[in-house]
């Protein structure tokens, strides 16, 4: 039995607690039992601060998401996946939960719960109705406990937020009263009164005393007075401004003298007329380190921080996890940092000319974006874009991206000398001359009117196949409990008609692949010449056709490298199956068939439509 072992924490902080060695040691101690030989433990699956109640260990992004995908579409068969319980799969509802078991265990694949030492597989959750309720019993349990925490979290914020009432909790006497206030922010105050009580001494921390309250030293206050209210910043490290640290008592922030001035003098640049990328190359140049560490300064780190309107004291409440924002913004809820005449200068409207092109009109501008690398340090191609009113006519250019913005190295070095400017238009010409042809395949020109009628009929075998996985759903939760001869036919049954469903779903979608590909390949050429003369518009036409281009040159292109030393662009088509150096005025210096490795499938398509083109020219 080939054993997978998997490993999931909901937290960043349960790292570093007992979690994963508790995880571990249930696993490792079941196998030894069981007698299965289980990998070095850096090859276990594991999801790490990854929620199972909200599912997105089971995403495609997910860990468990990624295997439980690869069982579904290559079975299971002789393989375990051992589990310390059924909650670190998942903790949604019993439906989803078990429905997922059922899914995995239904490829062939066995599950393994260590906790409880209960093996899970197809044969006994069909013959075994006892198995079946404690799988239901324990994925509810895991649902409500999670739901519960996650109402008590968010009622202890709420309190946090708005503020709770502050009483004794044990009788004393008032030996010190401290009244503070912040000193980078004055609306930010407090109160800490500390007593003397029988067996200890107790500070309570307030932000404002009770009405007609004034503690005095030697007061005597009995259990349960009511000394005032307490309100805290609602901040975690990820969520207070980088310029500033929540302290201990989380009633104030102190700002951080070396990063405030990193901010200020980005606002004082910008307010003078500094474009974005020049004053990142100046922070870059200048050695400045970021906030949050990453790899130096960019243009989009600047301009987050010219719109952030927390430097001047603004609060917005904002949930990451519903994408939402809470309640009005707050004003000198921050200690501002830029003065309001400073704000109002950096962002009123820019002076001078308005750039022609902007917005939506540049958008895939740049055809070799994802795919231009530099040679000497591997990093990307930054381009350069210069309008030329006169003629109407852009000039564009292609340089190192670590060069163009003085990035540097940990002791001040560059990280890059390559200094060299490459014309974009002779590249594109000559690349586009030489390649087009074989990078556009026929999916983009295919026949709507087909495509379209087989897209209908795609949706609704999609809706029969959803309607049939929900029909099991229900049933599962129906089979809870149930020793049903009669509710375990039908579940077979319906299992049966999905799969059918998905196979006439998958012969839609190679009939889809089918139309797409009918076209006449003299006709092929016709449409990429008539694609060529629509990249340079500023329209919608424009727009499709350098999208249309940019996605068939990714799909195409393995590397494209930009080698000032040689003074060549070279370019390897994916699996090496072709080799061009084009030089720096577009002169196609070398084209080469090589004899490669065997293509992936996911190569195959976009070389099989070259060999096509080529044959066919």
């Amino acid at each position: 039995m080939h054993a997978v072992p998997y490993l999931r924490w909901s937290s960043d902080k349960q790292q570093s607690g007992s979690t994963i060695p508790r995880q571990t040691e249930t696993i490792t101690a079941y196998a030894v039992e069981k007698g299965w030989q289980l990998p070095p433990e850096s090859e276990w699956l594991r999801d790490e601060g990854v929620s199972g109640f909200k599912g997105h260990n089971l995403s495609p992004a997910g860990a468990l998401g990624k295997f439980t995908d690869l069982t579904c579409r290559e079975g299971g068969h002789g393989a375990v996946l051992l589990v310390e319980q059924l909650d670190r799969l998942s903790r949604k509802t019993p439906r989803r939960s078990v429905g997922m078991v059922f899914k995995v265990t239904h490829a062939g694949l066995t599950v393994a719960l260590c906790d409880n030492k209960m093996i899970v597989d197809q044969a006994s959750l069909r013959n075994q109705a006892d198995q079946l309720r404690a799988l239901l019993d324990d994925s509810e349990r895991a649902n409500n406990e999670t739901a519960r925490r996650v109402v008590l979290l968010q009622q202890a914020w709420a309190a946090i937020r708005d503020g709770m009432d502050v009483r004794v909790e044990r009788p004393g006497t008032v030996v010190e009263v401290d009244y503070l206030a912040s000193v980078a922010n004055p609306a930010d105050v407090g109160i800490d009164i500390t007593m003397k009580t029988r067996r200890s001494t107790d500070t309570y921390e307030l932000s404002t005393l009770a009405d007609g309250f004034a503690p005095l030293v030697g007061d005597f206050f009995d259990i349960r007075t009511l000394l005032g209210r307490v309100a805290r910043k609602v901040h975690t490290s990820s969520t207070c401004p980088a310029w500033l640290a929540l302290s201990p008592c989380r009633r104030f922030f102190e700002p951080i003298p070396e990063k405030v001035a990193v901010v200020q003098r980005i606002f004082e640049l910008y307010a003078s007329g500094v474009a974005k990328v020049a004053i990142t190359r100046i922070l870059n140049g200048d050695g400045v380190p970021t906030f949050r560490a990453g790899d130096g300064w960019g243009p989009s780190s600047v301009k987050a921080l010219i719109d952030s309107r927390a430097v001047i004291g603004e609060y917005q409440h904002k949930s990451r996890a519903q994408d939402r924002t809470f309640g009005d913004p707050i004003p000198d809820y921050f200690p501002a940092i830029i003065s309001n005449q400073l704000w109002q200068a950096a962002c009123a409207p820019r002076s001078g000319h308005k750039r022609e092109g902007r917005g939506r009109s540049i958008l895939v501008r740049n055809l070799f974006s994802d795919i231009a690398r530099c040679e000497s340090c591997g990093s990307k191609m930054y381009f350069l874009r210069k309008p030329r009113k006169k003629t109407g006519v852009d000039d564009a250019y292609l340089q190192c991206s670590n060069y163009f913005l003085n990035k540097t190295n940990a002791d001040g070095s560059a990280r890059c000398t390559d200094k060299m400017m490459w014309h974009y238009r002779p590249l594109v010409d000559a690349l586009l001359d030489t390649l087009l042809s074989s990078a556009l395949d026929d999916q983009h020109f295919s026949n709507d009117a087909e495509i379209a009628a087989i897209n209908a009929q795609m949706a609704d075998q999609k809706r029969a196949v959803e309607d049939i996985g929900t029909q099991l759903d229900n049933l599962v939760d129906n089979m809870a409990g149930s020793t049903s001869e009669r509710l375990r036919v039908r579940f077979d049954a319906l299992e049966k008609k999905e799969a059918k469903a998905k196979a006439d779903l998958v012969a839609l979608e190679e009939q889809m692949a089918v139309a797409r590909g009918r076209v006449d390949p003299s006709l092929h050429i016709k449409r990429v010449a008539a694609i060529r003369e629509e990249i340079d518009r500023d329209n919608d036409d424009g727009l499709k056709a350098r999208i249309t281009i940019k996605n068939a040159l990714n799909g195409l292109i393995s590397k494209m490298q930009f080698d000032s030393g040689a003074g060549f662009v070279n370019i390897t088509l994916l699996a090496s199956q072709r080799y061009i150096a084009i030089a720096p005025d577009g002169g196609v210096v070398r084209d080469m068939d090589l004899n490669g490795r065997k293509p992936t499938d996911a190569e195959k398509p976009f070389l099989d439509a070259y060999k096509r083109r080529k044959a066919t020219g």
